[in-house]
């Protein structure tokens, strides 16, 4: 198949790397970008075509085991600036007079990116649970895309958004949704995949298939349990600092050998509009769901360092220990 204005023909590993992108949904752009990247031009209609074609994607020669072109996961985004974790907010059951708050004193440090995870926003139209029949599916779009807009007013540098249970939903029912359903949503999907139509209304927020970023040297992270002592679990794994969000509870731990800190920094939901919490009966010992949000912030030390804010926090105070 003969694609692009240099007529090179799509073989071999580039040809297999292509299967692999596609078949691993890898956003339209990055297709575009690396086959650019490698002297192609493209159509989406020609990229269907060979990716679709079913002859094998590698050769193998006799008594070689094939190396396999999968994608390694050893590439996780590295942020090297202050920011602020906004983690479970879960728009649009936040807590925007808590948020307001930690906004004010990450402004007073003149921190200019924020981290979020993919429980930013709840999708609760989209849960197997039991759903909130108050708040339609164009209602909580709409509850992001205006507090999403408020939050890049605040951070100029953008948000990094990385994945989590909540945007799984997403990938699982837009990705199949028919078109005439996308269009009721106003869902515009042109070159990004659904879960990118729905989140980024700005070149400044930026999605990660990963489930944690880097910021210096700390990790912050949306952990698969919900498990006591997880962020001790992540902290020994990773061998680092790490803000967790997930698990709805606050606490601060160190691991077993005394050198990291694990942070579960709560979340910025209102605790009292998750029905699942304040109009059941928990059984479990983490019953009890806690707000919480993070800075990292590097330090005079030459180290990065993890500031903990509660609704129980002295905001003013927060805001004179760093004036920007």
């Amino acid at each position: 198949m003969e694609i692009g204005a240099k007529s090179k023909t799509l073989r071999g590993a580039d040809l297999a790397y292509l299967r692999t992108m596609y078949e691993g949904n890898e956003p339209w752009p990055s297709i575009f970008v690396w086959l650019q990247r490698h002297g192609y031009t493209h159509t989406k209609d020609t990229i269907h075509h060979i990716a679709n074609n079913q002859n094998p994607p590698w050769h193998r020669a006799k008594g070689v085991i094939p190396a396999i072109p999968v994608t390694r996961w050893t590439q996780a985004p590295r942020v090297k600036q202050d920011v602020v974790c906004l983690l479970d907010a879960h728009v649009p059951y936040h807590d925007a007079a808590f948020m307001e708050k930690v906004l004010g004193v990450a402004e007073a440090w003149g921190i200019r990116r924020a981290i979020m995870d993919e429980d930013a926003w709840d999708v609760g139209w989209l849960s197997w649970f039991e759903r909130d029949p108050n708040i339609p599916a164009s209602a909580e779009i709409r509850a992001w895309q205006d507090v999403s807009a408020c939050l890049l007013d605040t951070f100029p540098d953008g948000i990094d958004i990385h994945a989590g249970n909540h945007g799984e939903r997403i990938r699982r029912m837009v990705r199949n949704m028919p078109k005439d359903a996308r269009d009721a949503l106003d869902l515009i999907i042109e070159d990004k995949t659904p879960e990118e139509a729905l989140y980024i209304k700005d070149d400044r927020i930026r999605l990660t298939p990963y489930h944690y970023v880097y910021v210096y040297d700390v990790l912050v992270g949306h952990p698969s349990a919900t498990a006591m002592q997880v962020g001790t679990y992540v902290s020994e794994t990773y061998n680092t600092d790490c803000v967790l969000g997930h698990t709805h509870y606050r606490s601060v731990t160190w691991d077993r050998s005394d050198r990291h800190i694990a942070v579960e920094c709560g979340g910025c939901f209102d605790p009292k509009k998750l029905k699942y919490v304040s109009a059941r009966l928990p059984a479990r010992a983490r019953g009890k769901q806690r707000q919480g949000a993070a800075i990292i912030k590097m330090g005079l030390d030459g180290h990065s360092h993890v500031y903990l804010l509660t609704p129980r926090t002295d905001f003013q105070a927060m805001k004179n220990l760093y004036p920007a």
